[in-house]
């Protein structure tokens, strides 16, 4: 997340100045901090708000009444400047609908291949496809309830989560997780419960993801890959474990 202005945003309770945290970041275990670096702190007060929203303390974009968003100047230097792992969604949406054309334009010879591929005794299993299940997420997670409110997320919650998992290991070398480097770029390259539910445990294990999604901004990844698994077990059938 970039940060608007060299600022970032938190959620302050206005009666007693008290910040908005949860430990897990899913939206199951708000609480309110008094020291303002225990807070969740986020790159933009859109950003800010959602996390309120997850937690129950918002609806459409919209603040419970008593609630504020802080600002404070940007602790992170080194997190100023755009990378990879701020990708705009405009841009995100503008590289989806291109592979999508290019998609279509390329349809017949990918048929062909997959019917040459068919016709292989033990030929290696089809490959996830990142876009498709990317979209497939999106839209369930716009209708599906949120863990705390039972309310589905507003529109932007749901893009922020999904373009969190778009650059899932990116996300991961931001917080120093043993895992960076040694997972798939996207959640959305593991198409099924069973391929990511592994991924998912370790980086919940992770004592270096845990200690540092909080201090660099990073806390939508923990949450959007719990959602991930959900949307993951509701296709498959599976059961969560």
């Amino acid at each position: 997340m970039t940060a608007q202005d060299n600022q970032e945003f938190a959620i302050r309770r206005i009666a007693d100045g008290l910040y908005l945290y949860d430990d897990n970041m899913d939206g199951t275990r708000p609480e309110w901090v008094q020291i303002a670096d225990n807070a969740a702190w986020f790159g933009t007060a859109e950003e800010a708000v959602a996390f309120a929203e997850l937690a129950g303390f918002g609806e459409c974009g919209e603040l419970d009444h008593g609630l504020e968003v802080a600002d404070r100047p940007w602790v992170w230097e080194e997190d100023i400047e755009p990378d990879e792992v701020d990708l705009e969604l405009d841009r995100e949406e503008a590289e989806a609908r291109a592979a999508a054309e290019q998609s279509a334009a390329t349809g017949s010879a990918s048929d062909m291949r997959h019917a040459e591929a068919g016709a292989t005794e033990n030929h290696a299993p089809a490959a996830a496809d990142p876009d498709a299940i990317r979209g497939e997420f999106l839209e369930w997670v716009l209708r599906a309830p949120s863990l705390r409110s039972g309310k589905p997320l507003s529109e932007i919650t749901a893009r922020t989560l999904v373009s969190h998992l778009r650059h899932m290991d990116g996300v991961l070398v931001k917080t120093g997780s043993a895992l960076a480097g040694k997972v798939e770029p996207a959640a959305f390259d593991y198409g099924s419960y069973e391929q990511f539910r592994p991924v998912h445990d370790a980086i919940m294990d992770d004592p270096e993801f845990i200690k540092n999604s909080r201090r660099v901004n990073r806390n939508y990844l923990r949450t959007a890959i719990q959602y991930y698994l959900r949307f993951l077990a509701e296709r498959d059938g599976a059961t969560l474990e």
